[in-house]
């Protein structure tokens, strides 16, 4: 299913149930952004363990 195709088929929900599809959407949208944040801060607790030494935010950045 492409993106247009979802956007088209959402517009035919009627409003309490295209509500309910936000809220999925958004919760969705949260927990990959929480996995995201989880792996960028394990990736950065083992460099910092293994001795790697950031001298700038562009080297934080980085990661």
């Amino acid at each position: 299913m492409t993106f247009e195709t979802l956007v088209d088929e959402s517009r035919k929900l009627k409003i309490d149930a295209l509500e309910d599809l936000v809220q999925i959407l958004k919760a969705a949208i949260r927990d990959k952004r929480r996995a995201q944040i989880r792996r960028e801060v394990t990736k950065l607790r083992a460099d910092i363990k293994a001795g790697n030494k950031f001298k700038t935010l562009a080297d934080l950045e980085k990661i």
